[in-house]
């Protein structure tokens, strides 16, 4: 189940709003095994927070239509709280007329602004993007019969998130993004390997997405104030937990570097010897690396720090 909340990316931006009709947080629910859907977004807050929160369903594992919401708070000094609460499909819904998804206790809304409220014993999140979510279809990708579609929901937008951890209640406020992917592919089908940058925060935001086929070239996009370039060439490399990429569009260059890393996301792992035994025989073993780091632009010599991270689709 928890596949769903690991590998999924996005690549060539095609700027069309043909999925604007749908709603934000609409599920399509489909009948594969291998289907996954998520709406997820992160806040990069400006004591140093990041947050991520995500909702989703997936039919990957034991039982159909199993849904799920997530959220990670890493603090200033690096501390990782977060928490998680599985459900059947019975106990999950999605309102039209309230605009809102519900999956156990966690609801999510989009009327006027897109808020999520994620009250799990772990502690509880809210977060809340003041900008009207609206989807813009970011990738369809095709292997087979099967498909990949990436939205986004919002590029940048102020953020304000709101956590009760133990017995301490802190608003904090910031910056975020969201989007809403669906899928039939398998991650380790449909790339080795994605690397997403956001640089949200101050006031040239940036946005980089770079899907790493496991033939052919890397696809994405960039996204900043003079609008989106198409990824045309990028490499990634790395040396321990420090990774560099080098990306070319067609209408820029830019180096993205980490420099801190935050955290380790491995779902199947988490999921125990024999049940990760199972899904991993499916899905492989998708790894999510979060950083801080540094986009670098070249000509401006513009340096924006944001959000890193990389995922490798079979570690």
């Amino acid at each position: 189940m928890r596949l769903l909340l690991a590998a999924l990316g996005a690549a060539s931006l095609a700027t069309s709003v043909a999925s604007a009709s749908e709603a934000p947080l609409a599920f399509t629910e489909i009948g594969a095994e291998t289907y996954t859907e998520q709406v997820g977004v992160i806040a990069d807050l400006d004591d140093g927070t990041y947050v991520t929160v995500q909702f989703g369903v997936s039919n990957v594992g034991p039982g159909d239509g199993k849904g799920a919401c997530r959220f990670v708070v890493i603090d200033k000094n690096g501390k990782i709280t977060k928490g998680e609460r599985l459900v059947e499909r019975s106990e999950w819904r999605y309102d039209a007329s309230k605009k809102t998804l519900q999956i156990g206790d966690c609801v999510a809304s989009s009327d006027g602004a897109l808020s999520m409220r994620v009250p799990l014993p772990e502690g509880t999140v809210d977060l809340r993007l003041t900008k009207t979510p609206q989807r813009k279809r970011a990738l369809e990708a095709k292997v087979g019969d099967d498909f990949y579609e990436l939205d986004t929901l919002v590029m940048w937008s102020d953020a304000t998130v709101t956590l009760e951890l133990g017995r301490k209640k802190t608003t904090l406020k910031g910056r975020g993004y969201a989007d809403h992917s669906r899928s039939k592919i398998l991650p380790s089908t449909l790339a080795k390997q994605w690397l997403r940058f956001r640089g949200v925060r101050g006031e040239d935001p940036r946005v980089l997405l770079v899907r790493f086929p496991k033939s052919g070239p890397p696809v994405g996009w960039h996204e900043g104030g003079d609008g989106t370039s198409q990824v045309t060439r990028a490499q990634m490399m790395n040396k321990g937990d420090r990774w560099r990429a080098m990306v070319k569009g067609d209408k820029g260059e830019w180096r993205v570097t980490t420099t801190k890393l935050l955290s380790r996301f491995a779902p199947i792992e988490e999921r125990g010897a024999v049940l990760g035994g199972i899904i991993g025989g499916i899905v492989g073993n998708p790894v999510t690396y979060t950083f801080r780091g540094v986009l670098e632009e070249r000509g401006s010599k513009k340096r924006i720090p944001g959000i890193i991270e990389i995922t490798v689709t079979d570690e």
